[in-house]
């Protein structure tokens, strides 16, 4: 509203419109102190992390100021030959919004004594008639205390009209948030059950797996006596259904524990991640030389980056990037590791020519459980909760995971992290939670 008042000045001087200058400058001052002292009450109350409900004294108080402001541009803009009391009605709606019922209702009422006084004011001769266009309504309403009576009670009758229909809308709003919240509530609480459940039966179940391998390794190993080769291929194949179990019991209870985990700050340790990568890299190797792939790394080119992070979790991260990497690549492919600097960020890049992603089926790939049918094929004895564990350690780190599926095959993951300037600084990253 500050910049229409100055915008009005400067507009009624070139349409050689007769307007009350001081007027429309004494409210922009007034706006514009106001708005300065709001702006600084509100960053108060945030820096205090005070409850909304000291807010609402507050948008009283600008809306208040905000009417005396409307009331006095209607004036000077000739009350009913422009359409200016219809910017009251954006003032009803803030305070419905953010005020209880009754104080709607009572502001609803002084906005449209507001409206109404500069026509009452002219009505008794306590200021003098502005007319822009000298129109005979204008005129009349002024002079005939009928007509005026009729267009305030109008006025009146129409405010408390868009009022209630107002009203009840935002009643009808703030149910369904209610509705909605005890909804999101009751999936958090049955989340938490089926987190709990899961953890108590994977744990029940890890020592007997773990029994199960001894045993099977026992018999195939020959401490129970020579087995047939037919025998000895069946215990293998137990053995290897058991380790299968037993990794994804363990997958399963990393991930609950990552969902459900506070990070304390003094955990973060900022550390070189070009060092991290190296060594991570290193053991990935042992890995794709199993499967025949060549890892490349291209990080002796690339600046020095540091992040901010628990050293633990994201070797956990990299390694289930990797790993997925080198496994859904063909014989004879490569994988490759490359960093992007970009102003306080930094991305971790893992590119690999593989069997790739269905492009309808990456919004998917982080669920639990979830594989796609190619991956299935190539990769049997795959958990599913590879991805969903990146995910969860990057949210921990506010980084961001993302998937670009390249034009010529294979898929990148890129994970991003914020950058850290000073090594010797540790404590928990800044930003915000980021999902992939």
């Amino acid at each position: 509203m500050v910049a229409g008042c100055l915008v009005a000045v400067l507009v009624g001087d070139r349409l050689a419109l007769h307007l009350e200058k001081g007027i429309l400058i004494g409210v922009a001052l007034l706006l514009a102190v106001a708005n300065l002292i709001f702006t600084w009450v509100i960053r108060a109350f945030k820096n205090r992390q005070t409850e909304s409900c000291g807010v609402r004294p507050l948008v009283i108080s600008q809306t208040l100021v905000d009417l005396f402001a409307l009331s006095c541009v209607s004036y000077v803009l000739g009350g009913i030959e422009l359409p200016v009391l219809v910017l009251f009605l954006g003032e009803i709606i803030i305070v419905t919004l953010f005020c209880h019922r009754k104080v709607s209702l009572l502001i609803t009422l002084v906005a449209a004594c507001f409206a109404a006084l500069p026509l009452l004011l002219e009505h008794r001769g306590v200021i003098p008639p502005l007319s822009l266009f000298g129109s005979p309504y204008q005129e009349s309403l002024i002079a005939d205390p009928r007509f005026a009576g009729a267009y305030m009670t109008f006025l009146l009758l129409a405010f408390l009209f868009f009022w209630y229909l107002v009203s009840e809308i935002t009643v009808s709003l703030r149910l369904r948030e209610l509705q909605l919240q005890r909804a999101h509530e009751k999936l958090l609480l049955l989340d938490r059950e089926k987190t709990r459940a899961t953890l108590l039966a994977t744990h029940e179940l890890k020592a007997p797996l773990a029994a199960i391998s001894s045993y099977v390794y026992t018999l195939r190993d020959g401490y129970c006596g020579e087995l047939p080769e037919q025998a000895r291929q069946v215990v293998e194949r137990i053995g290897k259904r058991a380790d299968m179990l037993v990794k994804k019991i363990f997958d399963i209870i990393l991930l609950s524990n990552l969902k459900t985990q506070v990070v304390k700050n003094e955990r973060f340790k900022v550390f070189e991640l070009n060092g991290f990568l190296a060594q991570e890299l290193a053991e990935a190797r042992e890995l794709a030389a199993q499967h025949e792939i060549q890892v490349v790394d291209r990080l002796a080119t690339q600046p020095v980056y540091y992040i901010c992070g628990i050293r633990e979790q994201l070797h956990t991260l990299m390694s289930n990037l990797l790993r997925n990497a080198i496994t859904y690549s063909r014989p004879g492919g490569r994988v490759e590791v490359s960093l992007e600097g970009r102003r306080d960020r930094v991305t971790v890049v893992v590119r690999d020519h593989g069997i790739g992603i269905p492009r309808e089926k990456i919004e998917r790939i982080f669920d639990e459980h979830f594989r796609t049918n190619d991956a299935a094929r190539h990769n049997p004895d795959g958990t599913g909760l590879g991805l969903p564990i990146v995910r969860e350690i990057a949210r921990l780190h506010h980084a961001l995971v993302r998937v670009r599926i390249p034009d010529d095959g294979g898929s990148e993951f890129r994970v991003t992290f914020r950058r850290q300037t000073q090594p010797q600084a540790e404590g928990a990253p800044d930003g915000k939670d980021s999902d992939h």
